[in-house]
């Protein structure tokens, strides 16, 4: 299989803690995978791991068939659940920014992003959440990498709006990229992904593709959440 990641007995605690335990599978090129589980089972850490933020305590973890490095890195786009972009002060400077730090930065992308979403470059940072995540998903999607993980992205949109947008973020890449998207609430994400990896205490419990899941059980990546997981957050 055509794997850009692949993890070998990889493991990452804090404060002596795991928040990954002796994960092994490979991420195949070109498809949208996503990183489901309820909080605590270790997605964040495993966010961090693949954007090259943190290393593995152990293990080893390949991106391309090397160990993840600054030169790696840099095909790689991150959208944390943390967003930095409260530092600036217009919309501007935030592309600004990405134009200085990521040779791969589209700004033409960037802005015709914003414009589907109703965004202006001219705009001013607010404290609007929702807006900031539009704002925050249309840089990030700008940028051409191998590579575009998320965590948790536009949590503050309900399901078609999530949905939509993200699929209008994640579409029109012409070198097949790798997608991990990260979720606890899956509102609008089931029908966008190709393959699922069920997450539980820092551990795999299962990986499988959306094809296989709704041959076998008629259910969506969402409908196989609600059925393994029994908290009740979709």
């Amino acid at each position: 299989m055509d794997y850009l990641v692949e993890f070998y007995s990889v493991s990452k605690s804090y404060k002596g803690s795991y928040a990954l335990r002796d994960l092994n599978l490979g991420l195949q090129r070109g498809r949208c995978i996503g990183i489901l589980g309820p909080e605590g089972a270790g997605k964040t850490a495993f966010c961090n791991l693949l954007s090259g933020v943190e290393s593995p305590d152990c293990g080893e973890l390949l991106f391309d068939g090397k160990k993840i490095k600054a030169r790696t890195k840099k095909r790689i786009s991150y959208l944390p659940q943390k967003s930095f972009i409260r530092n600036f002060r217009k919309v501007s400077e935030l592309m600004s920014f990405y134009g200085c730090y990521f040779a791969d930065f589209d700004r033409n992308r960037a802005v015709e992003l914003m414009r589907i979403f109703g965004i202006s470059p001219e705009n001013y940072i607010s404290s609007d959440r929702g807006l900031n995540e539009l704002i925050s998903i249309s840089c990030f999607a700008a940028r051409r990498a191998d590579m575009y993980v998320l965590d948790e992205p536009l949590a503050y949109f309900d399901r078609d709006e999530r949905q939509n947008f993200l699929k209008t973020a994640l579409q029109g890449f012409d070198n097949r990229p790798l997608i991990v998207i990260a979720a606890r609430h899956l509102r609008g994400i089931a029908p966008l992904l190709d393959d699922v990896v069920l997450l539980h205490e820092g551990k795999t419990k299962l990986i499988v593709s959306a094809e296989e899941i709704r041959e076998k059980t008629g259910m969506d990546a969402e409908g196989l959440y609600k059925e393994v997981f029994t908290d009740g957050i979709v």
